[in-house]
């Protein structure tokens, strides 16, 4: 997330303005930048935690929330109609990576981290070869 595109939900947000304690004007902003900054690493997240986020959601959250959907036996008035039956589905993929997402699951962290190892270990061969003039 940008500088810029912090400042403009601050702005929106009225966290620009002189608070009556006397701080200065992005002091609020600057503080929502590193705390920001702080829970993402400085960084919106690598590739293989993204992918074994994806991962996570699909193949553990996403199947409870479809059973989910499906057990239910509401009457008539409360009944899922025709439109939430069609995207229940697309419903049920958004909510799982939502909550994989949110979560600090020790799972995603070891799929990442294994992944990471693995393409690190697959990209030193290549690099040696192409040392060596193999390549």
């Amino acid at each position: 997330m940008g500088d810029a595109m912090i400042q403009s939900v601050a702005s929106a947000g009225g966290l620009l303005r002189t608070p009556a304690s006397g701080l200065a004007p992005g002091a609020l902003t600057d503080g929502f930048v590193r705390a920001l900054e702080t829970k993402t690493g400085g960084q919106e997240g690598s590739e293989a935690r993204r992918a074994s986020e994806q991962l996570v959601a699909l193949t553990f959250v996403q199947p409870v929330l479809r059973e989910a959907r499906e057990a239910s036996r509401a009457a008539p008035p409360f009944a899922p109609t025709a439109i939430e039956k069609q995207f229940g589905p697309l419903m049920d993929q958004i909510l799982s990576e939502r909550i994989v997402r949110s979560s600090n699951w020790a799972i995603v962290e070891r799929i990442a981290r294994d992944m990471e190892r693995r393409g690190a270990a697959s990209e030193t061969p290549e690099a040696e070869r192409t040392e060596r003039g193999h390549g």
